[in-house]
């Protein structure tokens, strides 16, 4: 899918972004904003891409830039046994989810980021 905004004589700026999904519902690509101006001309923004478990969660996740390295690792998780969010990891922070014995989250390894990580609801 490919959404882009008109250009029109009181927007002369286009923005033309991308999407794909799989044959279950997960977005597997997303390319950012290119932006488009008559003056500036045209700005490719970074294409991610996501990868999933054969369960259907969320491991990784490469950027391309558009510079020609081609995709990079961006982000990455693990779950525990029991399908629990346990590490995400992006940009050189990881923030750990801790479970109690009874496998129920006790709070971020990681509390001076405002992230929250949630795990599947009991």
């Amino acid at each position: 899918m490919i959404v882009a905004a008109p250009n029109t004589y009181y927007n002369s700026v286009n923005f033309t972004a991308g999407y794909q999904w799989d044959d279950e519902g997960r977005m597997t690509s997303l390319q950012y904003p290119t932006v488009s101006t008559p003056n500036l001309g045209t700005v490719n923004m970074p294409i991610a891409a996501m990868q999933y478990h054969v369960n259907g969660r969320l491991t990784g996740m490469t950027m391309d830039d558009r510079n020609g390295q081609g995709p990079q690792p961006f982000a990455s998780t693990s779950y525990y046994a029991t399908g629990q969010l346990n590490t995400l990891s992006w940009g050189g922070y990881t923030d750990v989810q801790q479970l109690d014995a009874a496998h129920h989250p006790v709070g971020s390894g990681r509390p001076q980021h405002d992230v929250q990580l949630l795990g599947d609801a009991e």
